[in-house]
């Protein structure tokens, strides 16, 4: 019976073989070509937090290298699907970070801004040039203590994406957290196999 279910979970995951991986990741180095030609942001769509959807300030919580716990306020993108947000009990979001604060070397900042670091998404769109998103920096918050952040203003929806903006998001995310593994690792967690 295990046999048989890990060989079901073999062929079902990763969804993405290597070569549509690859696709995806060409994919996008081809928006990196738009520049700022082609905006990939709108005015927030309706009343309702939308997936993509970028805050001002949303409360991060984190531990340092030196084991201690931090709270930082920075912009945040809502990763959390659309229609979850709205009934879920937590929404998860990804740190917006400055590009300044980021790193003074140049080549740090050309990978990012060429989003051929799979972590960071970057949009070429005049609302969001100065930043990036990090999809390694996630937090999760309560959903209805979110809300009223928001309703309090302490947090403001800045903009969602337009449907070029989400393609060029839903890629980054899948390429980012559904990637296969590389091939030892694969073949090390099959010799963990019980039989």
């Amino acid at each position: 019976m295990m046999n048989e279910y890990i060989s079901f979970l073999q062929k079902l995951f990763p969804a993405i073989d290597p070569y549509t991986a690859q696709q995806a990741k060409n994919a996008v180095k081809e928006f990196a070509r738009y520049g700022e030609k082609t905006p990939f942001f709108t005015e927030p769509l309706d009343k309702d937090f939308q997936q993509g959807d970028i805050f001002s300030k949303v409360p991060f919580v984190y531990v340092d290298r030196n084991g201690q716990v931090q709270l930082a306020e920075v912009g945040g993108m809502l990763l959390t699907n659309s229609c979850d947000a709205t009934r879920n009990e937590l929404l998860q979001f990804a740190a917006v970070t400055p590009l300044e604060s980021y790193s003074a070397n140049p080549r740090n900042i050309v990978a990012v801004t060429s989003n051929i670091n799979y972590q960071y998404l970057y949009f070429p769109d005049t609302k969001l040039h100065d930043s990036f998103v990090n999809l390694g920096l996630i937090t999760s918050i309560s959903r209805e203590s979110f809300e009223g952040y928001v309703a309090a203003g302490k947090s403001e929806r800045k903009v969602s994406l337009n449907l070029t903006g989400y393609f060029l998001f839903i890629t980054k995310l899948t390429v980012f957290f559904m990637r296969p593994e590389d091939r030892e690792v694969l073949i090390s967690r099959d010799c963990g196999t019980a039989s």
